[in-house]
């Protein structure tokens, strides 16, 4: 039962990131936009609701379990601040916008770091005053978004000139 489980996990996650990574940026006139897809956002939902369910479940039942409840309630509001962002990158800055509103935007010029992680598939560029963004593996392209294209070139502290480049429909 438990390894049956476990390979429907396994599935379900590896065929997400999968349709994740093959998914192409959304163009705008003058941005790309990296977002989560709708089916990601989709399981993401129903796991948080099932969690968030889960934690009433136990809550509820006889004889309530307080730690299953911490545990489920743990999870289901961990997953409500893990659910992917929203990026947009314009030949001016890269902006991320959390689903609650928060947004970091950081200026081409302001870029002092850009970080690859192979493993878990994420590309992390760092500004000069600390503020990052992050494309994870939830995001669209990840391929695309790891290989910025422009026609500007940009100086990142301590990589030297990094040609950033994007095609962008003009």
């Amino acid at each position: 039962m438990y390894i049956s489980s476990a390979l429907i996990v396994y599935l379900v996650v590896t065929g997400l990131l999968h349709a994740t990574a093959h998914a192409k940026a959304r163009q705008e006139p003058d941005s790309l936009i990296y977002g989560p897809t709708a089916l990601v956002k989709a399981v993401s939902v129903i796991v948080i609701l099932g969690f968030t369910f889960g934690a009433v479940y136990v809550s509820v039942s006889q004889p309530p379990l307080p730690i299953g409840t911490a545990i489920f309630g743990f999870i289901a509001v961990a997953g409500t601040f893990a659910f992917p962002s929203k990026i947009v990158v314009s030949r001016s800055s890269v902006s991320e916008i959390k689903w609650w509103g928060t947004r970091t935007d950081i200026r081409w010029p302001d870029v002092s770091r850009i970080e690859y992680h192979r493993g878990p598939s994420t590309t992390v560029l760092r500004g000069k005053d600390g503020s990052k963004v992050v494309h994870s593996g939830w995001n669209r392209d990840g391929a695309g978004f790891g290989d910025l294209r422009t026609t500007d070139r940009h100086t990142v502290a301590g990589q030297g000139t990094v040609v950033v480049k994007f095609a962008l429909a003009v």
